[in-house]
């Protein structure tokens, strides 16, 4: 996991540096909740949803992608481990949705304060939990870009 500011982020390879030039580019600001092709291998997804309370989420991990996630209105919590005794049983890899969900918060997880701004790097080892609450649930408006890794 990579936290910083997508202004100044940097990562290896042809499809990081496609997706951090186009959000650099900031045209999502406009942009509907939806997906949006970037490049091969490359895409991104405007997402509109209302945070959690901790106890209503669970960790996810990706095998084929990885994720740049960045909230562009309201906030979030997020929580990371690289520990998949940290993440618990998984529910099953789903191949088409390049998903697989985990167990609940049980401690032990790092916490990512998500805000305007601030961008995640998730690789395909870093179960995450998005979405959680920071505070009280309520509005988040935010930008996933998958980036193919293998």
């Amino acid at each position: 996991m990579t936290v910083g500011c997508y202004r100044t982020m940097d990562a290896e390879g042809d499809g990081f540096r496609a997706a951090l030039a186009w959000i650099r580019g900031e045209g999502w600001k406009t942009l509907p909740k939806g997906r949006y092709e970037i490049a091969d291998g490359v895409y991104a997804m405007v997402q509109e949803y209302t945070s959690k309370e901790l106890g209503a989420g669970r960790f996810e991990n990706h095998h084929l992608y990885a994720d740049i996630q960045m909230v562009i209105e309201g906030r979030e919590m997020m929580y990371s481990t690289a520990d998949a005794a940290v993440a618990g049983k998984g529910c099953g890899y789903d191949a088409e949705g390049d998903i697989e969900f985990f167990g609940g918060y049980a401690g032990g997880a790092s916490s990512v304060f998500m805000e305007p701004g601030r961008v995640c790097i998730l690789y395909p080892d870093d179960f995450h939990m998005p979405g959680m609450a920071w505070g009280s649930p309520a509005p988040v408006r935010k930008l996933v870009v998958k980036v193919k890794v293998s």
